[in-house]
């Protein structure tokens, strides 16, 4: 079996595309996945599975998802192996924890042919893109005059929109509650 977590973009943000993590829970074990849990209500989604190609997974995945909700739900699916990668990377490393920033990962569904430069700052100096992987954005946003930066306009017109943002806080506790079983 093989340990995954979906990153689902655009659920429960700003009012729309509301949805119980018990719903996603009984979606995903409907499409035959297993030990699935959720872990806060932006749509971190773990469970296991014999499926090895993540391609054909995905589509599965955001096929039982539009047909549950109606909608159209992209997923960012990462194994398990992959997070933990991402984590021991760890681009943030010269932030101290006290440090005045917000670190995110952006996980893109596809690889990125992207030719920006890096480090990227924004114009107003808010946020900046620190590292770039094939498929992940690193950003720490700055905070100016109180108040913090947003980059998901710049990442969607640079990369697409087939993308969902999280906190590093929140990758590095999913990676944690996937080694709690």
């Amino acid at each position: 079996m093989i340990k995954y977590v979906a990153f689902l973009r655009g659920i429960n943000v700003g009012g729309k595309k509301l949805i119980k993590m018990a719903e996603l829970v009984r979606i995903f074990s409907s499409l035959k996945l297993l030990n699935v849990r959720t872990y806060i209500v932006s749509g971190n989604v773990l469970f296991e599975t014999a499926e090895s190609d993540p391609q054909v997974l995905t589509r599965k995945i955001e096929q039982g998802l539009h047909e549950a909700l109606g909608y159209e739900v992209g997923v960012m699916l990462r194994s398990i192996s992959e997070l933990e990668t991402i984590v021991k990377l760890n681009p943030f490393k010269q932030w101290n924890a006290d440090a005045d920033v917000k670190k995110y990962v952006t996980f893109l569904a596809e690889k990125h042919s992207s030719k920006i430069k890096v480090p990227a700052l924004s114009p107003k100096k808010d946020w900046e893109i620190i590292r770039l992987s094939p498929r992940e954005i690193f950003v720490v946003a700055h905070p100016v005059q109180g108040r913090y930066g947003e980059s998901m306009n710049l990442i969607e017109k640079e990369f697409g929109k087939s993308v969902t943002t999280r906190n590093w806080n929140t990758v590095i506790k999913v990676l944690a509650l996937a080694g709690d079983k």
